[in-house]
């Protein structure tokens, strides 16, 4: 997955959110992502409009340079599953996103997204997301080839999760 984005529906969430991330250091969240061209700017407006959000944010390393993508925070988790790596940031900001207590808010995980691309939802809590993404296998959607009998995975369409 190439972006970690967030939804926020409440103006005061914004706040909160870019105050945690100044508490944390190696983060940012850039909410003016529509001046970098990406692959999946198509997807996170129709996301917007779809859940009616107040804005979307993307979750970035702080010293990323001029490269515009959140694999750094997801590679990191990856790390940490295969047991390379200590507690990894994205699981930090989780943690304190769960402190805040923010009522409802959208985390989406995304490579490709144009407003036609099927996406997974799930309805998940900060917890069970770590617990999730605690998983090799997170991105993929795992499909079976009968005539074969192999398992094929496809880590195609953007996971997007709701936290109410």
């Amino acid at each position: 997955m190439e972006i970690i984005a967030i939804g926020i529906f409440r103006k005061e969430d914004k706040k909160e959110l870019n105050s945690t991330c100044n508490m944390l250091e190696g983060l940012e969240i850039a909410w003016d992502y529509s001046k970098f061209n990406f692959e999946s700017s198509g997807g996170l407006e129709m996301m917007k409009t779809a859940y009616g959000l107040m804005d979307i944010g993307i979750l970035l390393p702080h010293n990323r340079g001029v490269s515009f993508t959140s694999y750094p925070l997801i590679y990191e988790v990856t790390e940490s599953v295969l047991g390379k790596s200590d507690y990894p940031l994205l699981f930090k900001f989780l943690d304190s996103l769960n402190e805040l207590k923010i009522e409802k808010s959208i985390i989406a995980f995304a490579d490709e997204w144009d407003a036609d691309t099927l996406v997974r939802v799930e309805s998940l809590d900060m917890n069970s997301l770590k617990d999730k993404l605690n998983n090799v296998f997170v991105w993929c959607e795992n499909y079976v080839d009968l005539s074969s009998n192999h398992e094929i995975r496809v880590a195609d369409h953007p996971l997007i999760i709701e936290s109410w």
